[in-house]
C-alpha cells in the first residue's frame, strides 16, 4: 500500500469531517457522517489482513485522540484511548468478512460496507462508553441517545460513501491494492 498517498488521502477525509460536521448535521442532533471511516471502508475492501488490521488501529487512535468527552459536573473533558481503535477493528473485521460476497467495483458497495462497519463501531462505541460511564468514569453519557444518534450516523456514513465511491474507488489502484481477483486456477489448470 502506498503509504504517503493514504496519510494524505486520510488528512484530507479528517478535514472534510471535521470542517463539515456542522454543515451536514441533521437539524440539531449530532448525527453527521464520517469520510474518515469511508476511507478506512476502501482499504479494508482491498488490502490484504494485515494491512487492513493496522490501518484500523492507527485510525482509530487518530480519532480516540481526536475526540473529547465530557464528564459529569466538571468543566473537564477526557480523551480516552482504545474505543474507537477497538470500533475500526470490529467494523473492518466485519468489512473483510464480506468483501468476498460483493462486487468491489460498484459504488454501491462501498456505500453498503460502510454503513455496516460503521454500524458495528458504533455499537462497540456504545458498549465501551456505556460500561466506561458506568464503572470509571463519571461520564455525560445517554445510553438511548447516543445509540440512536450513533446508528443514524452510521446509515449516514453509508449514504455518503455511495457519493464518495466515485472518487476512491478510482484511488484504489494508486493506492496500491489489488482492484481485481486473482482467478481460481492461478493460470493453470484447476485440480478442482
Amino acid at each position: 500500500m502506498n503509504r504517503a498517498l493514504f496519510v494524505l488521502l486520510l488528512w484530507i477525509a479528517l478535514g472534510l469531517e471535521v470542517g463539515l460536521k456542522e454543515a451536514l448535521r441533521l437539524r440539531d442532533l449530532p448525527i453527521a457522517p464520517s469520510f474518515v471511516f469511508c476511507c478506512v471502508t476502501l482499504v479494508a475492501m482491498f488490502a490484504s489482513p494485515p494491512v487492513v488490521r493496522w490501518t484500523a488501529l492507527g485510525v482509530g487512535l487518530m480519532m480516540d485522540l481526536l475526540s473529547v468527552l465530557p464528564l459529569r459536573d466538571s468543566l473537564a473533558d477526557v480523551r480516552i484511548l482504545g474505543p474507537h481503535m477497538l470500533g475500526f477493528l470490529v467494523g473492518c473485521e466485519i468489512i473483510m468478512l464480506v468483501r468476498g460476497s460483493t462486487i468491489r467495483r460498484n459504488p454501491l458497495t462501498l456505500g453498503f460496507l460502510a454503513g455496516t462497519g460503521a454500524l458495528a463501531s458504533a455499537v462497540v462505541l456504545v458498549c465501551v462508553f456505556t460500561l466506561r460511564a458506568w464503572v470509571l468514569d463519571p461520564l455525560t453519557w445517554d445510553l438511548w441517545f447516543q445509540t440512536w444518534t450513533r446508528c443514524l450516523s452510521a446509515i449516514y456514513t453509508g449514504l455518503l460513501g455511495v457519493v464518495l465511491a466515485f472518487g476512491l474507488l478510482p484511488l484504489a489502484p494508486m493506492l496500491g491494492m489489488q482492484t481485481t481477483l486473482p482467478s481460481l486456477g492461478g493460470g493453470r489448470a484447476s485440480r478442482w
